[in-house]
């Protein structure tokens, strides 16, 4: 039998059950092909869906997993909302955070048993929140 995938003749049983028009291996490099470029294409509209301005814009599944291990309390954070409730100023700094270098920065961590809470989030520059760690600052 003729395959329309390697366009060689292959003996019937390189053919499957259901599809005489290609061969088993054409087919599974298909798959494997069309199974990889589906992936790509579901992961950019999960990434789309959650960016703002090219920014993540919802604190992740990582973060209400974490609060769940330390027992404390979770709610959804929009970054974008907490840039406007903060008017666009870093909590450890006092300088005007741009929106590329905006991060959601807990005031008391989890680990010292801080709550994923609107009140206990604070606008950082993403390098202000490396910088502080686990620490607390006073505001």
């Amino acid at each position: 039998m003729y395959c329309r995938g390697c366009k060689q003749d292959k003996p019937e049983e390189a053919f499957g059950i259901s599809d005489k028009q290609t061969c088993r291996a054409c087919k599974n490099t298909y798959m494997k092909t069309y199974n990889k470029m589906y992936w790509l294409r579901t992961k950019e509209r999960q990434k789309q869906h959650y960016l703002v301005k090219g920014k993540v814009a919802h604190a992740t599944y990582n973060h209400k997993k974490r609060a769940e291990e330390h027992g404390v309390p979770y709610e959804r954070v929009n970054l974008l909302r907490l840039y406007e409730r903060d008017e666009g100023i870093c909590q450890v700094c006092k300088q005007p955070v741009e929106w590329k270098d905006a991060s959601h920065d807990l005031i008391v961590p989890f680990a010292k048993g801080g709550p994923s809470t609107w009140a206990n989030s604070q606008l950082t520059h993403w390098r202000c929140n490396r910088e502080k760690s686990t620490y607390n600052v006073q505001t």
